[in-house]
């Protein structure tokens, strides 16, 4: 009877460190999926004529949404429906000189609860230079 008690219990701790061990993997993948897309698809190249602008900017809302767009679709396997994950950006403007509210770079902090004593944060910097950008 002790016998049954005790593979219970390792077959309950070894579940519960894979499912721990998925969706951690999950969302580390998530995140590093991330790239530089997200980025090039929010930099605003052309001013309102349709002229090229020397430089480019960030449009912060439209890199704010494609973020969470990637990770609410990357992560809806991983998680349940009471984990959410929380942003923080902080913009800034690097080795050049832009228009107030302009934005060539940013600082995208992630965190996001695994299970009840762990949680995932990672953080990566996006910089839009003059002829790619780099991350």
């Amino acid at each position: 009877m002790l016998n049954l008690l005790l593979y219970g219990l390792i077959l309950v701790f070894s579940t519960s460190l894979f499912v721990f061990s998925f969706a951690y993997s999950g969302v580390s993948r998530s995140f590093t999926s991330l790239g530089k897309g997200v980025a090039e698809i929010s930099s605003v190249t052309k001013d309102e004529a349709g002229d090229w602008l020397k430089v480019p900017y960030l449009n912060e809302a439209l890199f704010q949404e494609k973020v969470e767009e990637h990770f609410t679709s990357s992560l809806k396997r991983y998680l349940s429906f009471n984990q959410k994950p929380s942003f923080s950006y902080d913009f800034f403007v690097k080795d050049v000189v832009l228009k107030e509210g302009q934005h060539n770079g940013c600082r995208f902090s992630f965190s996001c609860p695994v299970s009840i004593f762990m949680t995932y944060q990672n953080q990566v910097t996006f910089t839009l230079k003059k002829g790619g950008m780099h991350a």
